[in-house]
């Protein structure tokens, strides 16, 4: 088995070989737009199911409860409101940064490659 010194140096010389390849970092940077596009996607499911378990909620204690909707139950519903509205939000942030950093990429390498050099 190796010593511990030995394999930081042969980890250390990879990734200098790596670079000094030119790998391009354009898989990591497409595979990362596509991860927060999905996160967005997550986030607005969750969003969604917020705001609907808020209402059902409503609905519910409309229908069974004899004297109406308590204040507790009616401050649960909102809350419930907006912290599904916050992560629908966040989800629409999160998509449409995940989807124009896409589309600023492949632009970006329109350009580089219709420019002489």
């Amino acid at each position: 088995m190796p010593e511990r010194g030995r394999l930081w140096e042969d980890a250390r010389d990879r990734a200098v070989s790596i670079r000094m390849e030119g790998t391009p970092l354009l898989p990591l940077i497409a595979d990362t737009s596509k991860r927060i596009t999905e996160i967005g996607a997550v986030l607005g499911a969750l969003g969604a199911l917020a705001i609907a378990w808020g209402a059902f909620t409503i609905l519910t204690a409309n229908r069974t409860s004899h004297e109406g909707i308590t204040d507790d139950l009616r401050r649960r519903e909102r809350t419930m409101t907006v912290v599904g509205g916050v992560l629908l939000a966040l989800a629409f942030a999160l998509t449409l940064f995940g989807l124009t950093s896409r589309a600023l990429r492949r632009l970006a390498m329109a350009l580089s490659f219709s420019m002489p050099g």
